[in-house]
Formats: C-alpha cells, structure tokens, sequence
C-alpha cells in the first residue's frame, strides 16, 4: 500500500535491512543548510555528534526524495553543510576531535552504525582527495 500527502511518503509492508518489516521508508521535508547547521551546533555542545551522524534524537537530517535510498540521514549534507561549516565558522580544533571521536564510537557499536561510520569516513575521504574539505582529519598530507 502507498500513501501519498504532501509533505510525505509511506511505504508499508516492506522489508529493511535496518528494522525488519513496517513502515519502511518514510520522506520528510527538507531541512535548510541554517536549520543543519543550528543542528550541528546543537550536537557538538550537547557532545552528541554520533547520534547528529546517525539522524537519531532529533538530528534528522532527510536525505532529497529525488535520491532512490533508504538511509538515515544525508550524509553529504551533514559533513558538507554541518560540519564543515561549523568548523569554517569556528576554526575550534575540537570539532574535528569530536568528529574523530564520534567515528570512532561507531565504529565500535552495531553493523548499521559501522556502515553509517564507513558512510561518514567515506564523504571525508573524497572531499579531502578533491580539496574541497576544510579538515583534514583522517587522512594525512
């Protein structure tokens, strides 16, 4: 069955490898990149950066329902638009060390949560190797 409103789309009966059978996929309105980085800053004071990089305790962050996935939250869009601009903002090395650290945690934790740090790892990466990120926490020059 699919319902369709305006703001959103469930999809139900379905299977995911992220919490069984339900309502699997449900697309929610946008964030701006104001309200991602007042989130951001949110997760960095309250010392709860791994839960702002897995979408959990209202650090959602809806990935476009232009992009055919069902994951947590917009990785890109967290690292890009949250993170990097915090630290462009600040220049406060701590948040690359919350940053490191928060990776770290979850790489400690659950599969999904690994896959969610792989996701993170991966956006750094590629944004460090086209210069195109501010820090460069995990690989070095």
């Amino acid at each position: 069955m699919i319902q369709i409103d305006i703001l959103d789309v469930k999809i139900e009966n379905v299977y995911s490898s992220f919490g069984g059978k339900g309502n699997v996929m449900k697309l929610e309105k946008q964030i701006t990149n104001e309200e991602l980085l007042e989130l951001t800053k949110k997760a960095f004071e309250n010392n709860e950066v791994a839960e702002f990089l897995c979408g959990e305790k209202g650090y959602a962050c809806p990935i476009s329902h232009f992009v055919p996935a069902n994951v947590p939250t917009d990785f890109s869009r967290i690292i890009d638009f949250g993170v990097y601009k915090l630290y462009e903002e600040t220049k406060n090395e701590k948040i690359v060390a919350k940053f490191e650290e928060a990776i770290l945690y979850l790489l400690d934790c659950d599969p999904a949560k690994n896959w969610i740090a792989f996701m993170v790892c991966w956006n750094q990466i590629r944004n460090e190797k086209r210069h195109e990120a501010p820090l460069n926490s995990l690989i070095k020059s």
